[in-house]
C-alpha cells in the first residue's frame, strides 16, 4: 500500500470527506478544513510513525507539504527509502 493510499483510507475510513477527485484528495488541507483536531493530528502522527516504520520529525510538520495528502504522502515515502 503506497502513502497515499494509507492516507485517503485513514481518512475516507473516519467518514472525513478529502473530495471526490484524486486531485482534490491528494492537495485537500485536512487542518485548514477542519477535518482533524489537534487530537485527530496526534493519532493521525502515530498511527503514520507505526505503520510505515518511520519518525516524523517536527521539520517535517512544520513543512507545508505536510498539510495535503500529498504532500504528507511524499514525506512518508521519502522517509521510507531513507532520505531525509
Amino acid at each position: 500500500m503506497t502513502a497515499y493510499d494509507f492516507l485517503v483510507d485513514y481518512f475516507e475510513s473516519r467518514g472525513l470527506p478529502l473530495g471526490d477527485t484524486p486531485e482534490q484528495k491528494r492537495t485537500v488541507d485536512y487542518l485548514t478544513r477542519g477535518l482533524i483536531d489537534s487530537m485527530g493530528l496526534v493519532t493521525l502522527i502515530m498511527d503514520v510513525e507505526t505503520h510505515f516504520g518511520i519518525t516524523l520529525a517536527a521539520e517535517h510538520m512544520q513543512s507545508d507539504a505536510f498539510l495535503t495528502i500529498g504532500g504528507l504522502a511524499g514525506i512518508i515515502e521519502t522517509l521510507r527509502s531513507g532520505n531525509t
